[in-house]
């Protein structure tokens, strides 16, 4: 089974506005091609939960007159945008991914949503998830570039709706691998900023000290604009400044350091083979291409992060606490069998386990701060392969954990494809440093 028609994310919202200032293209006409995708592929890819299309044409004609005026409200005023089902929204339903609604509709947006809205950008509607992001049991949104295989999870329809150019961007939430698998699946740009950077207030919660808001888009520019817009309008408790320059500029990394873990190893040998071709495309361009073999540094930290599987599991099992031993009290089939084991386990830590647990993350991340103060940044796979064939699961997180775990920034960059499917690059950089690294991902985009 095969998608209906071409495939491709969509063309730039940025770069419309900035050849169309004199207003023979509109944001109105951006939305009409949108919508014409999404009538054509949204039978069959099954990315949204729920969608207001009047509305988004009345907002753009809104938008139109405010760039026709010369004020608009930001640089993403008219940006088509859609919101992974776990964020809360005060026009549209949140069923978590599930059949049921777990809570009455919120009178307010989450920040993020009132961020954008405050921005003039265009909510078109809520886009499928696995029961609260972190279901066992796959959604049944369908890959737009073959209809056969997953889109990843849990960040399905997010996903789903950029990589076949229904939207311009998305919203999508990570706490193991949630934004960056769907993305190398489906062929779009996404970015995890280092955690606490943008606001998860309105955000249903997995786990505190893992829950990150994130970003894919078919454009950089429109991503890295959208970026910007919140760090201003909604930023976390750890923003540490605008994740934009005003002039953003593709810059070389002078060194990578490759980390080759038990989740390389699942790769095919075709799989391997396009992430070794990636690397050997920049080194002939001067990056110098660090391996295991060549740094014992980076060598211990490979060896280290194979314990972060665990780690990350039993984190994730402690912080669903609440309110999922709530939900498992009215338990209607939502919450399967791997939830509950979760919080099963995680009600089973002691306090000393607990503190154990956190001192050792801190500790690895403290390792990884200093290796990447030599390294501009680790690059690894953003999954273990394309897209599998098939709906019953949403693929390995092997390779997704450990920038999620360590609460770095990372980017998933569609520069490989594997038996004519997208397949990512996982470039992930210093704490803090999120604007550097979004200038590397530039630069990789057009050169890598």
């Amino acid at each position: 089974m095969t998608t209906p028609r071409p495939c491709a994310t969509a063309p730039s919202f940025t770069h419309h506005l900035r050849v169309n200032r004199g207003g023979r293209h509109t944001v109105r006409d951006y939305l009409e091609d949108r919508l014409a995708t999404l009538d054509a592929l949204e039978p069959s890819v099954g990315a949204f939960v729920c969608h207001d299309l009047e509305a988004a044409r009345r907002a753009a004609d809104e938008s139109d007159r405010r760039w026709r005026s010369g004020h608009p409200l930001s640089p993403i005023d008219g940006l088509p945008i859609g919101a992974k089902d776990i964020i809360y929204s005060a026009d549209f339903p949140t069923r978590l991914g599930t059949p049921r609604d777990w809570s009455p509709r919120p009178l307010i947006d989450a920040a993020c949503l009132q961020a954008i809205q405050e921005g003039g950008a265009l909510l078109l509607g809520k886009l499928t998830t696995t029961a609260f992001a972190i279901g066992g049991v796959s959604t049944q949104t369908r890959n737009p570039h073959d209809l056969a295989r997953t889109p990843g999870g849990s960040s399905s329809g997010a996903a789903a709706a950029v990589g076949g150019g229904m939207l311009a961007a998305a919203f999508g939430t990570q706490t193991q691998g949630s934004l960056i698998r769907p993305a190398s699946y489906c062929g779009t740009i996404a970015m995890k900023p280092t955690w606490g950077t943008l606001s998860v207030q309105g955000v249903h919660p997995v786990a505190h000290s893992l829950d990150h808001l994130g970003l894919m888009a078919g454009d950089l520019d429109d991503l890295q604009g959208l970026l910007g817009w919140l760090s201003v309008k909604a930023p976390g408790p750890g923003q540490a400044g605008r994740l934009l320059d005003d002039t953003p500029v593709a810059t070389p990394p002078r060194r990578i350091g490759v980390l080759l873990t038990s989740g390389t190893d699942e790769l095919s040998d075709a799989s391997r083979t396009a992430f070794d071709q990636a690397l050997e495309r920049v080194a002939r361009q001067g990056v110098d291409v660090v391996t295991p073999t060549r740094h014992d540094g980076l060598k211990r930290l490979c060896e280290d992060l194979e314990r972060v599987h665990r780690w990350s599991l039993q984190l994730i099992g402690l912080e669903m606490q609440w309110p999922y031993r709530q939900y498992l009290a009215d338990n209607d089939g939502s919450i399967d069998q791997r939830m509950i084991d979760l919080i099963d386990q995680g009600s089973r830590m002691s306090v000393s386990d607990a503190r154990t647990l956190h001192e050792q993350r801190l500790g690895l991340m403290a390792r990884c701060d200093g290796l990447l103060e030599e390294l501009d940044a680790l690059v690894l796979p953003s999954a273990s392969g394309p897209a599998p064939v098939g709906l019953a699961s949403s693929g390995s997180r092997k390779n997704l954990v450990y920038a999620t775990f360590l609460g770095l920034p990372c980017y998933s960059l569609p520069v490989m494809r594997v038996d004519d499917m997208p397949f990512g690059l996982q470039v992930i950089g210093q704490r803090h440093r999120d604007v550097h690294l979004g200038n590397i991902a530039r630069w990789w985009l057009q050169h890598g």
